[in-house]
């Protein structure tokens, strides 16, 4: 099966908690107060980005995923966005790339890693040219190709799909001995009827990111108002639940139903996240007027700001380097989005 993607798609009181001690791992969080609007700077492009869904920061480059099918690699120089050249085209030949799960695209040390089809390749962004550096074949059972975590250069997490009852969410598999090390993660019960596997797994879709270290996972529902953090080892380390007020997910109509969060970027100490809260075709009917909203979380699951985005980004990244947010949207296709980070 393909992977599944989506489209990434007022100042109020403080924040009140009721915890629920569920083996001392969930809390439930019953408002979120929205910190302030973070205002964005508008950066024109003279090359036009058709279908931006990814974006990564790696030394003094942005590197823009935009999904066409050549010149996909988007490379520009921080902080003039001056664009550098282009590069990777879809095929089998050396730089050339069959099919990219943009979900599994991370920065690993000074490479991006991803993967391509049922190969993790990591590239090393040059001054005029991206070239892959060194390339590993999944053959393990079933090629895990679902929302891929790569924990370290030779451990990696993805989700389960495919292949008898999908009791657990997620594998860790270990390349180098070929094996998969375990299987782990139960599925949340939000009182849904579901038919199949499949059907669980897209009404329990997730959006996930690992720690830079790799010792921790977090992983957001797309469709429910809850995250979970676990261990590297698959230990539920603490369950989030947010009530909420807006309508419940719809199996048989999933476009109409409520998208909550979002393209999470983990750093050693945060957890960035788009906050959607919208109804996924209410967004890109007006996705020059959407201002999706960004989550500040600890790895101990405390929100530390939510704060309004002023432009209608879909995807972001953040640079610690240079202190900022960079975002791109659909909306405008000459356009970068660049926020301070707050302080």
């Amino acid at each position: 099966m393909k992977n599944i993607i989506y489209i990434p798609i007022i100042l109020v009181t403080l924040l009140f908690f009721q915890y629920n001690t569920k083996c001392n791992t969930t809390i439930t969080i019953k408002n979120i107060a929205v910190t302030d609007t973070l205002i964005g700077r508008t950066i024109s492009l003279s090359e036009e980005l058709l279908m931006p869904i990814k974006v990564l920061a790696i030394d003094d480059k942005l590197v823009v995923f935009d999904r066409v099918n050549s010149d996909f690699f988007k490379v520009f120089k921080i902080p003039e966005m001056e664009l550098l050249y282009g590069f990777g085209s879809k095929g089998r030949g050396p730089d050339e790339f069959s099919h990219i799960d943009p979900n599994s695209m991370k920065v690993v040390g000074n490479k991006i890693c991803l993967l391509d089809g049922n190969t993790l390749k990591y590239l090393n962004v040059g001054n005029d040219k991206i070239t892959v550096e060194q390339s590993k074949t999944i053959v393990i059972g079933q090629a895990p190709t679902n929302r891929l975590l790569v924990l370290n250069d030779s451990v990696y997490i993805s989700d389960i799909l495919g292949g008898g009852d999908l009791k657990y969410e997620f594998q860790k598999v270990n390349l180098n001995q070929k094996k998969i090390e375990k299987t782990f993660g139960d599925y949340p019960d939000e009182g849904i009827r579901i038919k199949n596997d499949i059907e669980k797994y897209q009404t329990y879709l997730k959006a996930s990111a690992s720690s830079p270290k790799g010792d921790k996972i977090i992983s957001f529902y797309l469709n429910f108002n809850r995250f979970k953090i676990l261990d590297n080892q698959g230990k539920l380390l603490k369950e989030v639940v947010i009530e909420s007020n807006l309508p419940k997910y719809k199996p048989k109509d999933p476009k109409n139903s409520v998208i909550y969060r979002s393209e999470p970027f983990a750093t050693g100490d945060f957890v960035y996240v788009l906050a959607i809260e919208q109804v996924q075709n209410e967004v890109m009917s007006n996705i020059s007027s959407f201002k999706p909203k960004l989550e500040i979380w600890n790895w101990e699951g405390e929100l530390q700001a939510k704060y309004i985005l002023d432009k209608p980004i879909i995807t972001f990244t953040i640079s610690e380097e240079n202190s900022k947010l960079y975002g791109t949207s659909i909306a405008d296709t000459n356009t970068l989005y660049e926020f301070d980070l707050p302080r």
